[in-house]
C-alpha cells in the first residue's frame, strides 16, 4: 500500500517534470520567434526609411547617411545599391562623415569590425518600381540583443528549475508523509487481523478519525468484539452441555449396567426410570438450544418496531396456555390496551418464552 501511494506521487512528480520541460521548450521557442520578429521589424523600418528617401527619381544622400547610421546603431551593416549595381552609400562611408563623439557613441553600441559573412539582399521599391537593393548583414552588439536573449533564457530556465524543485520536493515530502500517515493505521489493522486469524481476539486497533479508514477500523473492532463474545459463548455452552448431560447419562449408564449384570430386572419400573432420564436429557438439550439462540441473537443488530404491548404478550402466551392448563395453571394479562413500546420482537419473544417455561 505504502509503495503504491509513493509510486503514485512519484508518477505525478515525473509528469510535472515532463510538463515543465515541455513548457520551457515552448517558452524558448516563442521567445525566439519574438526575437526574430523584432529583428524583422527593425529591418523593415530601415527598408521603409530608405525607400522613403528616394523622391523624384533621386536620392537625398545626407538623409540616407542618417538612415544608415540609425541602422548601424540597431546592429546592421548596410549598403545601398542603385539600379545600375553601383554602391550609392555604405555604412563605412556614412561613419567617415560623423564626428568623433558620434563615432564613439556608435562604437559603444556595436563592434564595427565584427560584421562578417555574406550580405542579404532586399529589393527597394517605390510605387511598384524597383529603385535599388539594400544589402544587410549584422554587427555584434555590445551587451545587445543576443546577450539579453541569453540572459532571459538562462533566467527563465533557472526559474522553471527552481519552481520544479520546490514543487517536486514538496510533492515528494507529501508523498512520504501521506504514505506513512495513511498506511500506518492499515498496517496496524493488518497485524490485528493476523492475530484474530490465529485465534487471539484481544487485539484492538486505536484510530480516532471519522474518515473511511476510521470507519473501517471501527467496524473491525466491533467484528472482533462479536467474535470474542461468540467464542466465549461457545466455550460456556460446551462446558454447560458437558455438565448438564453428565448426570442423566451417568444415571442411564448405571441402570443399564445393573440390568446387564442382572442386579436389576428389566421391569417396567426400570424402563420408566430410563424413560424419565431420556426425557430429562431431551429437555436439557432443548433448553440449551433455546438459551444458545437467545444469547446469540443479542449479538445481532437490533431491529426495533413499535407495537402494542397487549398484542405482543397475547401472541407470546397464546402458544403457552395449553402447557399451563395441563398443569392446572392459568395465565392472565394485565396490560393497558393503549400501551405501546419500541422493541425487538424476536429477542423479547425468546426471553419471555424462556422465563415462562
Amino acid at each position: 500500500m505504502r509503495t503504491k501511494l509513493f509510486l503514485a506521487f512519484l508518477t505525478v512528480i515525473i509528469t510535472a517534470l515532463i510538463s515543465n520541460l515541455i513548457f520551457e521548450r515552448l517558452i524558448i521557442r516563442d521567445f525566439d520567434d519574438y526575437s526574430m520578429g523584432m529583428r524583422e521589424d527593425r529591418l523593415y523600418w530601415i527598408l521603409a526609411s530608405v525607400e522613403g528617401n528616394h523622391s523624384d527619381g533621386s536620392w537625398n544622400t545626407a538623409t540616407l547617411s542618417h538612415i544608415l547610421l540609425w541602422g548601424t546603431m540597431l546592429g546592421l551593416d548596410l549598403k545601398v545599391i542603385d539600379t545600375e549595381d553601383s554602391e550609392l552609400l555604405t555604412t563605412g562611408a556614412a561613419l567617415r562623415d560623423v564626428s568623433t563623439t558620434m563615432r564613439r557613441r556608435i562604437e559603444s553600441l556595436v563592434v564595427l569590425d565584427s560584421a562578417s559573412g555574406e550580405f542579404e539582399e532586399y529589393p527597394l521599391f517605390v510605387e511598384g518600381e524597383e529603385i535599388g537593393t539594400l544589402m544587410v548583414r549584422e554587427f555584434q552588439i555590445r551587451g545587445g540583443y543576443d546577450e539579453k536573449e541569453k540572459v532571459f533564457k538562462r533566467r527563465g530556465r533557472n526559474f522553471l528549475m527552481i519552481s520544479f524543485l520546490i514543487a517536486g520536493g514538496g510533492a515528494l515530502f507529501l508523498a512520504i508523509a501521506l504514505s506513512l500517515f495513511l498506511t500506518g493505521p492499515l498496517r496496524r489493522l493488518r497485524l490485528a487481523a493476523e492475530k484474530v486469524a490465529s485465534g487471539d481476539f484481544s487485539g484492538r486497533v486505536k484510530y480516532r478519525s471519522g474518515d473511511e479508514v476510521g470507519r473501517l477500523i471501527t467496524s473491525f473492532n466491533k467484528m472482533v468484539e462479536s467474535l470474542e463474545r461468540e467464542e466465549a459463548l461457545r466455550q460456556r455452552l460446551t462446558q454447560n452441555v458437558a455438565h448438564e448431560l453428565r448426570t442423566p447419562l451417568t444415571v442411564m449408564r448405571s441402570h443399564l449396567e445393573a440390568v446387564a449384570d442382572g442386579i436389576v430386572d428389566c421391569s417396567p419400573k426400570a424402563m420408566d426410570t430410563l424413560m424419565a432420564e431420556v426425557k430429562r436429557l431431551v429437555n436439557l438439550v432443548e433448553g440449551i438450544e433455546d438459551m444458545t439462540k437467545a444469547e446469540a441473537s443479542f449479538f445481532k443488530p437490533a431491529k426495533t418496531e413499535r407495537m402494542a404491548l397487549s398484542e405482543f404478550i397475547e401472541g407470546v402466551l397464546g402458544g403457552l396456555r395449553p402447557l399451563f392448563s395441563e398443569k392446572g395453571l392459568e395465565l392472565k394479562v394485565d396490560v393497558e390496551q393503549a400501551a405501546q413500546a419500541d422493541m425487538d420482537t424476536d429477542k423479547l419473544y425468546t426471553v419471555l418464552k424462556n422465563i415462562l417455561t
